[in-house]
């Protein structure tokens, strides 16, 4: 809640650097490699190779690609969670895909909304504070990238995120 209310008031200005979005994925799949596994679930990457960097802040990114991993951890019993990488136009795109229960139509429109999460029989068990996809949608805008979701009930959901390339400038300085 803490980190919500920092960016909101924006206290807590962004550090921005090129970096490279499959380096930062890979590092935070292996922090969730042994859960997923303990669930039973299959984690794996489909990361498009020599990928542009994006200019973001490190911590932020890894914050928004954990909580749509976290997500996907409790809302997929069996099956897997698959995080892709690709360039779409200008932009590196992020799809962190899994095999759980999805999202009825009626609750689209309260997915990224604050405090909010949507009811079924699997999240009656799951608990949260409903701030973990309205503080990745902040975060996301914030690097002026974009975020959504794609869902079918009981089969499945993609959550995906865009963020622009960093100009070639800026390779430069991180190299």
């Amino acid at each position: 809640m803490l980190d919500f209310r920092k960016l909101e008031a924006k206290r807590e200005p962004l550090k921005f650097i090129p970096q490279d979005i499959n380096s930062l994925i890979c590092q935070t799949v292996e922090g969730y490699r042994i859960i997923v596994e303990k669930a039973g679930l299959k984690l794996r990457t489909d990361l498009e190779m020599h990928l542009p960097l994006v200019s973001c802040d490190k911590d932020k990114l890894v914050q928004v690609i954990s909580n749509l991993i976290s997500n996907a951890l409790k809302f997929t019993k069996s099956g897997e969670i698959r995080i892709a990488t690709a360039v779409e136009g200008n932009c590196i795109k992020v799809l962190i895909r899994d095999t759980g229960i999805g999202i009825k139509k009626e609750d689209f429109p309260k997915i990224f909304e604050t405090f909010s999460q949507v009811t079924t029989d699997l999240t009656l068990k799951v608990k949260g504070t409903g701030l973990g996809l309205a503080l990745s949608k902040k975060i996301i805008e914030e690097h002026k990238g974009t975020i959504g979701f794609d869902s079918q009930y009981q089969k499945g959901t993609t959550f995906y995120f865009t963020l622009p390339i960093a100009e070639e400038k800026q390779w430069k300085k991180a190299s």
